[in-house]
């Protein structure tokens, strides 16, 4: 090879080194993102996740206070409308107790809830009802879902109906309603709650939370 050609061919030499150079390093790159383990998606109320959060909840007794925000779509355009409030949720192996102060003219409203049915107290007025949905449009011109409200804010689903995982969110839906949790605790307790469905949306923040240990069987 005389100068003239090794000059020529030098050039040529090095990039093509270059060019390989970069197609190897792109090789590198493309086989580390393809090895790269994508991060879990949350499980849903059948996965993993709700049995362990189900066993490190196993108190008979709990309440928990907070506030709560409510959106309902508005009836001939006139818009969103809602408000916010708070509420104590107290449960118990003989029922639940819910005291609420909250928007759209509900006032403040104690709910006792059992087997049996539902029964309100608003100052000093009592009345009982076995259809808690139908109760609660009829009054108020809403339905919360308080059944369902009585599992969800523990953060497990009701026993019923079936439920159906939410994909990439801790949540489920169940019974025509979409529950979402963007928070825990420690203890695995729900800090925020989500439940949503057409034209309405129900938002808890709670800030306490307080558990009674389940009461032990005598021996005999």
């Amino acid at each position: 090879m005389n100068l003239l050609n090794f000059f020529v061919c030098v050039p040529r030499w090095r990039g093509r080194v270059q060019w390989l150079r970069l197609v190897g390093a792109g090789t590198l790159l493309l086989l580390a993102a393809c090895t790269t383990v994508p991060p879990p998606a949350p499980s849903g109320p059948t996965g993993p996740a709700w049995e362990v959060r189900a066993a490190q909840l196993p108190a008979s007794e709990w309440t928990a206070e907070g506030r709560f925000a409510v959106a309902v779509s508005g009836r001939q355009g006139r818009g969103e409308q809602g408000g916010q409030g708070t509420f104590r949720w107290h449960r118990s192996a003989a029922g639940s107790v819910v005291e609420v102060s909250g928007p759209l003219g509900l006032g403040r409203v104690t709910v006792f809830l059992d087997e049996r049915g539902a029964r309100f107290e608003q100052g000093d007025r009592q009345w009982q009802t076995v259809d808690l949905a139908g109760e609660l449009r009829q009054r108020f011109g809403f339905s919360l879902p308080v059944r369902g409200l009585d599992y969800w804010l523990r953060g497990l689903p009701a026993p019923s109906p079936a439920t159906t995982p939410v994909a990439g969110t801790v949540g489920f839906e169940q019974d025509g309603w979409t529950v979402e949790y963007p928070a825990f605790d420690a203890a695995a307790r729900p800090l925020k709650l989500t439940a949503s469905r057409p034209g309405m949306r129900v938002r808890a923040v709670v800030e306490r939370w307080q558990e009674a240990a389940p009461t032990p069987v005598p021996t005999p």
